[in-house]
């Protein structure tokens, strides 16, 4: 095997909350690490909670949620709404899975931005 080989990465997806995670190796104990980029989220790796991810999806609901909040984000900088000073991180958590379901989502224009975004990614979401 090759030092590029080992680079590969095993992609694992819980089998309850659908969340992304590669195989990595802390201090002897196998981890999945999550697929959100600047988190470092460990969850261990036990066996029937996660599965090795066949289905390839580049983009997760997660991912979706965030690009289609940076799009509201530029948006209302534009209109000069007070979400234009907000980042994701800064959202609470129900925020987020409103932005992540799309459920609440106000005002409307940031709706219809939200669903014309993810309509055109869905190709790239499995």
């Amino acid at each position: 095997m090759s030092a590029i080989d080992d680079l590969k990465r095993v992609w694992y997806r819980h089998v309850t909350t659908g969340e992304r995670g590669y195989l990595v190796n802390i201090e002897g104990q196998e981890m999945i690490r999550l697929d959100r980029p600047q988190e470092e989220i460990l969850r261990p790796l036990r066996g029937g909670q996660w599965t090795v991810d066949r289905d390839y999806r580049p983009l997760t609901a997660y991912q979706v949620g965030q690009i289609t909040w940076a799009a509201h984000q530029r948006l209302a900088f534009f209109l000069g709404l007070p979400d234009a000073k907000k980042s994701w991180i800064d959202l609470r958590d129900e925020e987020r899975r409103a932005w992540i379901a799309g459920k609440d989502v106000d005002p409307k224009i940031a709706a219809m931005l939200r669903q014309v975004i993810v309509d055109t990614l869905e190709v790239l979401t499995g």
